[in-house]
């Protein structure tokens, strides 16, 4: 699908320039003034799960290059290479490796275009055809699950209005997603998603998520959701509040979910504390909402052990507190976990982080604790819930 989309992109940028008489010089300079960014982000990830699968530690190397034509009557064209390598032996479960006996690192070794695609600039939008990076709000429905070595993408075509005064109109039509396992998935989804920033104090938005032909474990699902979100960030205070509804559909069953986020914090000090609460609603313990294209992994702790909840839904009532401490990034976290229908205990997660910039250089440090409710270990199999401490060391660069 990827050299099918590679294809086109060029294709379209020959002709652009042959419809020009100076198509060949203008076409060359385009490429010639283009923008060549290269990155790096070396991790080693260690995870101790309270579990019969042995524990791991995994080092692996990203390595980026991005490559952005200059612009020639609105278009451009962009092309991603991304190749990640497992240093080291590798004894861990990178989904793909089939090696069960140990727990899971989802950084599998690989070498792919990650984007590519032609862009066009005019009417007060732009347009992208091919596979892209799509990242909406706060990615809690639709990302790039960014924090693993293989960042999910989307083959799409897609707009991007900002004709009317602080408003954005962001449209898509997506036949497949590759994901972080590096697999591709045939898809037909829509997305629409409408914000409007009337002040810093206020932002709102709205979408539409239709999602087609989803792969599943059970099969193929659609999923259907509608939702409204309204953010604010003022000198002392910041909030969230969101609500969506959610229509799954299978072979041979409807079910209809909810899910709400709300979060309300203080600025003080440099700092920015948080008291929040997500629910991930339950239709009577057959089936939870579900976030399947998400950045599942910045939301319900870091652990991933909560990565999609069970069909009895899950609440997630949390704490953090975020700031700058000589110059170093920290981030503070609590999570209390329980079951949407029923109430029952699942356990609570403490999170951690630390960062620092140093121009285009940067190192972090993070780590997670996941503690188990004896609810949560109860739970039949593979659903349960093991103790799991997982401790990142990351070092990242950009040129």
């Amino acid at each position: 699908m990827k050299k099918v989309l590679l294809s086109t992109v060029i294709a379209s940028v020959s002709a652009m320039g042959a419809t020009n008489a100076m198509a060949a010089e203008d076409l060359a300079s385009a490429f010639k003034e283009g923008k060549t960014e290269v990155s790096f982000r070396l991790r080693n990830e260690t995870v101790d799960v309270d579990n019969t699968k042995k524990d791991v530690d995994a080092t692996t190397l990203k390595s980026r290059i991005t490559y952005t034509t200059a612009d020639l009557m609105g278009f451009s064209a962009v092309a991603e290479v991304d190749s990640v390598s497992e240093l080291f032996e590798t004894k861990y479960n990178d989904g793909v490796n089939n090696k069960t006996a140990y727990n899971n690192v989802l950084d599998h070794e690989y070498t792919d275009l990650n984007q590519v695609y032609l862009a066009y600039k005019g009417f007060g939008s732009v347009f992208k055809l091919g596979n892209q990076r799509i990242l909406l709000d706060n990615q809690r429905h639709i990302g790039g699950v960014g924090f693993r070595q293989d960042e999910q993408t989307f083959d799409a075509f897609s707009v991007t209005n900002t004709s009317l005064p602080n408003t954005t109109i962001f449209v898509a039509a997506i036949n497949n997603v590759h994901d972080i396992k590096g697999n591709n998935t045939l898809e037909d989804d829509t997305l629409v998603n409408v914000k409007y920033a009337a002040s810093k104090a206020a932002t709102v938005s709205g979408y539409a998520y239709l999602l087609a032909n989803n792969v599943t474990t059970a099969g193929l699902v659609d999923y259907t959701t509608y939702g409204l979100r309204v953010v604010g960030d003022t000198d002392v205070l910041v909030y969230e509040a969101e609500y969506a509804t959610q229509k799954k559909e299978t072979a041979t069953a409807d079910f209809d979910t909810s899910y709400y986020n709300l979060i309300v914090g203080a600025k003080f000090a440099g700092f920015t504390a948080k008291i929040g609460q997500e629910s991930l609603g339950s239709d009577d313990g057959a089936a939870a909402f579900a976030t399947p294209l998400g950045t599942n992994h910045a939301f319900l702790g870091w652990s991933d052990v909560w990565i999609q909840p069970g069909n009895k839904g899950l609440v997630d009532t949390n704490l953090s507190i975020a700031g700058d401490v000589m110059g170093v990034k920290v981030v503070a976290q609590y999570h209390d976990f329980a079951t949407d229908k029923d109430g029952d205990d699942m356990g609570t997660e403490l999170g951690l982080m630390l960062s620092k910039q140093f121009g285009a250089y940067g190192l972090e440090a993070k780590m997670a604790d996941y503690k188990a409710s004896d609810e949560a270990e109860a739970l039949a199999a593979p659903a349960t819930k093991k103790d799991t401490q997982k401790v990142w060391l990351t070092a990242t660069a950009k040129f």
